[in-house]
Order: C-alpha cells, then structure tokens, then sequence
C-alpha cells in the first residue's frame, strides 16, 4: 500500500497504492469514487492502529483527502488464504482476517467517507479450483471476471444505474442495480461464462496459465 512494491512475473515493480493516489488528478464532484483494492503484500502490523490513523491505511486516507475525494470505497481482503508473503517481508503469512476487521474499526471513527466493499464475504463459498489458485488470493481467469463484474455492479449501485448484465441470461438487467452482495445470498454467483459469452470451459482456446505459488 505504502511501501515499494514486488516485481512481478510481468517484469516491472507497479506504483503503491499511495503513489497511485497521489498521481490522480482531484476528483470532480461528489461522484467520483476512489475505489482500493489492494494490501496482500502488505501484513497487519503496518495496516492500521486503531484510534490514531498514523499507519499505512491512514496515508493511503490523507492523501485521498488532499485529492478531495468525498466517496472512498475499501475491497475488503480474501481472509482464507495462505498467500506467502515477499521474501523481505518480516512474516511468512499477514492475517488479512484482522487487516480487514481494522479497517471496518476505522471506517467509522476515523474516516466517516470510506465504505467497504466485502469481497471475502462474497467470495468465501468460491471455489478455489474454480475461480482462484490454491493460495486463495491470486484469481483464475474465471475469479477475474467474476470480481470484476462484482465491481462493476457495485459502483453500478452506487447511483441507481443498470446492471452491466443480467445475473442470468434470460433475467432483467435491473434499471437499478442492486448490491450483488445482498443479491448473491439468495441467487448465488452471476452466471458469468454465459453472460459474458465465455468459451466453455473458460481456457479452451487459451494457452495454459501456470499458478503463482
């Protein structure tokens, strides 16, 4: 979030998110939203002490401030994970459970404009075979398009515009996108391969990708 990033398999080191923040031009009006999601390379000792704002998601809040963003959405962490942690990291494995219960501490005291955004709520039943590799935190291509349309519809929701999709084929689009998270718990997942048209299975026309861990 705060620190210098890992290089990834793509060969680069991407910015923090700090860095990220303070590149954006200021939001506009009340309708801009700054959405984060990030943090599985960072652990809860550097996350956030509760009652002062003076660690890692306190920056990331201040500089959100100074970019005048009135609307800031946190995505929560997959808590079920055993992700390692980069090699200069002081611990093996971050208890992303207890990153994500800070921020919810603090996103009522200390920062009023941030909401959450549960994604290890809604993807706690997701099968890892299916949407992510073993690790729990890096997304088969299945779990990128599954979270990226539940991002959508959540920003969809926001202001009362449609769905991107359907959660079904056949199904209405909703002129008012609902929260996916309320509507997951008694429809389940979006039928993403069908209403996205992906091939069935997903990797059939696509070169094998190899798991992270």
């Amino acid at each position: 979030m705060v620190r210098r990033s890992c290089q990834g398999r793509e060969g680069y080191v991407p910015y923090s998110a700090l860095r990220q923040i303070e590149r954006l031009d200021e939001a506009r009006n009340h309708r801009d939203v700054l959405v984060i999601a990030t943090g599985y390379n960072d652990w809860e000792g550097r996350f956030a002490s509760t009652g002062r704002g003076s660690d890692d998601l306190g920056a990331l809040m201040s500089a959100a401030r100074e970019k005048s963003f009135k609307n800031v959405v946190w995505v929560t962490l997959r808590s079920d994970s055993r992700y390692r942690l980069p090699k200069d990291s002081p611990l093996w494995y971050a208890d992303y459970g207890a990153m994500n219960e800070a921020v919810r501490s603090e996103s009522s005291d200390l920062f009023p404009e941030l909401t959450i955004w549960d994604l290890d709520v809604y993807t706690d039943i997701a099968s890892s075979k299916e949407f992510f590799y073993r690790d729990g935190v890096h997304e088969r291509r299945l779990g990128s398009w599954l979270v990226a349309d539940w991002i959508s519809r959540h920003v969809a929701s926001l202001d009362g515009r449609p769905c991107p999709q359907p959660w079904a084929p056949g199904l209405d689009t909703n002129e008012s996108c609902p929260n996916p998270d309320l509507l997951s718990r008694t429809l389940g997942f979006p039928d993403i391969a069908a209403i996205y048209g992906l091939p069935s299975p997903l990797d059939a026309d696509l070169p094998p990708l190899r798991s992270p861990v």
